[in-house]
Order: C-alpha cells, then structure tokens, then sequence
C-alpha cells in the first residue's frame, strides 16, 4: 500500500469478534464514510474465481471443498481456529491478494468521495502492519465474556467461539498503536452514540445523536 494518496483521512476500524466493530462501521457509513470491509474482501478471497483458490485448496486438501465449486468456510475456520500454524498459513496465502484488493477499492473510494473519510474496516490491521499507513486507528473494546454472548447469540458454539478469539491478536498489543477507543460494554443505543460523536470528530462533523422523546 505504499504510495497510496488520498485527499481524506484514511481510517482503520479494527476490534476482535464480538467486540460490535461492524455496528460501528454502519454507523460510519450512514455518516458518509466510505467503507472498505476486508471481511468480506476475504470471503471473495475464497471464491473459485480468486486467485487464492486452488493455493488453499493444495495447502489444506479436498476435505474443505463444498462440492467442487465453493470452500466452506466453516470447515476451513474450524482447520485454523484450531491450529496457528494452519492460520498463519492461510494468512500468508491470502494476504498479499487481500491487501491488493484492499488498496483497490482505496483508490475507488477516493475518486467517489473525494476528500471524506475512507474507513478500512478488518480485525487484522495490526497483524498486517497497516497501522503504520493510517491516519489513525479506532479499536472497539469489549469485555471478553460479553464478546463472547454476542458470539454464541450468532449460532457459533461457545467451543468455537473461543478458538476465534484465541486466534486473534490480544487487545492489549492493538491499544499500544490505536488513537481512539470505543467502548462497548453497554447498549447498542449507548455503542451508536459512541460511534456517532467518534465520526464527527474524524470527519469534523458536529453531528450529534438523535434523542428520543419518552
């Protein structure tokens, strides 16, 4: 991503599982943010069409194929939440046409939005060093028992959900390189307040948040 220009402020919203991150990254982009989701760029990472494809085929065998067109991602996660090893190698496959697509859809952002606010939402952006390239960093902390609830409310087991936020980089390296934290310990409602009067700052928006009547 080096070189990359852009006329706004390049933010990362990153945060573990079940900390609301995406709560805050909707509340950003009903403010006019434009968000670039590398959960979802890594879903298509894992398309027959992506050129990681056949690599994590090869690396990780027939048996996480879901007939012959599709990987399934549950039989993968389970592979790597079990296993660093297999994790970071998933990583090193993946990455480098992850960050690609990432600072693609940069640019594409930056010639729509012109001088606002380009937000990269992804839980990986310390483990990926983009940190270094942002303008600043948000993380959204949670407590761990209340990460893991909002988890097991998704359908994911209890077992599972505890391999994902194993796997993840622990919080308290993330603060060391973070700007601004949200907490969300509370509401949905309190969250949203949160990320509203956060935006505004970044984006140098009075904007406050609606108050209800009653």
């Amino acid at each position: 991503m080096s070189g990359l220009k852009h006329k706004g402020k390049l933010v990362g919203l990153t945060g573990g599982a079940g900390s609301g991150k995406s709560t805050v990254a909707q509340v950003f982009q009903r403010h006019g943010a434009c968000i670039i989701d590398a959960d979802k760029l890594g879903h298509q990472m894992l398309d027959k069409k992506s050129p990681c494809f056949a690599k994590v085929i090869k690396a990780f065998g027939p048996g996480i194929l879901l007939g012959k067109r599709s990987i399934d991602r549950g039989r993968l996660g389970e592979l790597v939440f079990s296993d660093p090893v297999k994790l970071r190698l998933l990583n090193r496959i993946v990455q480098p046409y992850l960050l690609r697509e990432i600072n693609k859809n940069i640019h594409l952002c930056g010639k729509k939005y012109s001088t606002r606010p380009i937000v990269i939402d992804a839980a990986l952006i310390v483990q990926w060093g983009l940190e270094k390239k942002l303008d600043i960093l948000i993380l959204v902390d949670s407590q761990k028992k209340l990460r893991l609830a909002r988890l097991q409310a998704r359908g994911i087991s209890r077992s599972k959900s505890l391999k994902i936020m194993a796997s993840q980089l622990p919080v308290s390296e993330i603060k060391q390189k973070t700007g601004i934290i949200i907490n969300n310990d509370g509401t949905i409602g309190e969250l949203e307040k949160k990320a509203i009067l956060v935006w505004g700052q970044i984006a140098g928006e009075n904007i406050q948040p609606a108050v209800k009547n009653g």
